[in-house]
């Protein structure tokens, strides 16, 4: 939720739902950090920052038919929006979902069919590492708030039937379940998860995802695309 400070801008609050086609995009305050990804999200054009195999693989596999949840905002997000009917996106980053919201928020080619859903629970317990976690003081809460923070985020009831989730955002054991138990029943529906080459995330990979379900990986081999040397995106299809 938007609050409103004392110079009549409005600050990022604990949660936020917003529907660009038929809200008003409020004034936000600027900081250093958000204009930082402000000006980055507008001098680079939408494209996923995945294996670029397997960007090539989705523009030949998504349709204008499908609906989509995406789990974690960037440069994906505008491509996502142009190539299906409505995506929702869930980000946990303050600074990314509001600039996400700005750029988006002025193209009216794609407001009309995106979704943002934020809750400031930025914070990955499968990794080695939890720089947000600390930089954003979320040690120093209870685990009971944390796990409230993170039953908030997943809790909204999407009524549409999702036909591809994408995982590449925080609280990603959690979200990639979520992303199972979603397209579960939805014979054809495709799951993307980047940064699979990852072994704490290989592990819930083999052992979660239903047995039966194609998997297709990518593996990027080529220097200078902006994906690092040996990072795995590994999509699933839902038989």
């Amino acid at each position: 939720m938007y609050k409103k400070s004392e110079d009549d801008s409005y600050e990022w609050g604990s949660g936020l739902f917003i529907d660009c086609e038929t809200q008003k995009y409020p004034r936000i305050a600027v900081s250093d950090s958000l204009s930082k990804v402000v000006n980055y999200i507008n001098d680079n054009k939408w494209y996923p920052w995945i294996v670029p195999e397997a960007v090539e693989w989705l523009e030949n596999n998504l349709t204008s038919e499908m609906v989509g949840v995406e789990f974690g905002a960037g440069l994906s997000t505008g491509w996502f929006c142009k190539k299906l009917k409505f995506l929702h996106t869930f980000e946990c980053n303050k600074n990314w979902a509001m600039g996400i919201l700005d750029k988006i928020s002025d193209d009216h080619n794609l407001n009309s069919k995106w979704y943002l859903h934020f809750i400031n629970c930025d914070w990955n317990k499968d990794g080695d590492s939890n720089r947000w976690y600390i930089k954003n003081n979320h040690h120093i809460r209870s685990d009971e708030e944390l796990s409230l923070m993170e039953q908030r985020f997943m809790g909204y009831n999407i009524e549409e039937n999702i036909d591809f989730c994408f995982v590449d955002g925080s609280v990603r054991y959690e979200t990639f379940l979520k992303s199972i138990e979603m397209i579960q029943d939805r014979e054809g529906a495709i799951m993307c998860v980047d940064n699979s080459e990852k072994p704490h995330r290989k592990k819930y990979l083999d052992n979660e995802v239903p047995k039966s379900w194609k998997k297709i990986e990518f593996i990027n081999t080529t220097l200078g695309n902006n994906v690092e040397m040996g990072s795995k995106t590994t999509i699933f299809i839902v038989a």
